[in-house]
């Protein structure tokens, strides 16, 4: 990065990772380009608190360049965005982009490779919206993304919306890997899901076929939405 310590040595001597995880616990670790091109695995539960059910925990992860001082023993570079904001942010801009409106439920897939991911939702009446049934219960997908490969784009996402919602219940939500173009490597993905007043963003990988992201109530004595549960 222009004008840091790192970019005027005109080297660097390594990579300092942190990541932060939902219930505050925050871990360093440092590596030296040795490490980079190589996969590195941290168990979850060395990044959580004991009483931290891992099945739900998220995390925030961040990098930056670091060089080795006599004086001050490491100098660092500016920290990167994390996977989770900088995803956000591109999936916020392309919704914009495609006319995305928000609803009483608002659910958001947003990823960055050229995988066709799907978002299906699951109502509590069993109707199951998405590219292939896309209006059901009060919802619409309004917005579907890579699906043919003449027209792939950076930053796609995907978008359901309930302006109207009209099943009381648990309604499901999963992500579906449907073209993996990207053989041999796991997507990112992030999904955002409000339910009236209430919201929650999941950051999760395609690492299957299918991966479910989230359950919750709506409309259930409680017109805002109710717990959200991870399956």
């Amino acid at each position: 990065p222009e004008k840091s310590e790192t970019a005027e040595a005109g080297y660097i001597d390594g990579f300092r990772v942190t990541i932060k995880a939902s219930d505050g616990t925050k871990t360093e670790k440092f590596y030296t380009l040795r490490g980079a091109d190589h996969e590195i695995g941290i168990k979850v539960k060395a990044l959580i608190g004991r009483d931290t059910d891992p099945d739900t925990a998220t995390f925030d992860l961040t990098v930056c360049e670091f060089i080795r001082n006599g004086a001050t023993g490491k100098l660092f570079g500016p920290e990167s965005e994390s996977r989770k904001s900088s995803l956000e942010a591109a999936m916020n801009e392309t919704l914009t982009i495609m006319g995305a409106t928000d609803g009483v439920i608002t659910i958001s897939l947003g990823w960055q490779s050229d995988d066709d991911l799907d978002l299906h939702v699951l109502t509590p009446e069993g109707h199951e919206i998405y590219y292939s049934n896309k209006v059901a219960g009060g919802g619409e997908l309004d917005v579907d993304m890579q699906v043919e490969d003449d027209n792939l784009v950076a930053n796609p996402a995907e978008h359901i919306v309930f302006k109207d919602p009209q099943e009381k219940g648990v309604y499901k939500v999963f992500v579906v890997d449907y073209t993996d173009r990207t053989e041999g490597y796991d997507t990112p993905f992030l999904v955002v899901v409000k339910v009236g007043d209430k919201q929650k963003s999941f950051t999760l990988t395609a690492s299957s076929y299918s991966t479910s992201v989230v359950s919750f109530r709506y409309g259930e004595g409680d017109e805002s939405g109710g717990e959200f549960e991870t399956d």
